[in-house]
């Protein structure tokens, strides 16, 4: 079985208002935490933290896991681009 194969449910937060109701969540209801720019605030158990190119350094986290990675847009522009672009997905 693959990596993805094995993932059942997926968190994923962005910057929706209601997104902070997250931070009395836990993991452990879900099999992967992906964060988006600085939602990683909101659920210091993420994952993978998506951010842009002009995403501010000052706003990275300071103590990232060796479990946690980043994705820059060098991984999910095609990606994103093969379900519309930013035109469809924000």
């Amino acid at each position: 079985m693959g990596f993805f194969s094995e993932i059942r449910s997926v968190l994923v937060l962005g910057s929706a208002p209601n997104a902070i109701q997250a931070r009395y969540w836990t993991k452990h209801d879900f099999d992967r935490v992906v964060v988006i720019n600085n939602a990683w605030k909101i659920l210091k158990s993420w994952d993978d933290l998506i951010y842009p190119y002009d995403f501010p350094e000052e706003n990275m986290p300071k103590n990232k896991k060796p479990s946690q990675r980043y994705i820059t847009e060098a991984e999910f522009v095609s990606v994103q681009n093969s379900f519309g672009g930013f035109v469809y997905a924000g």
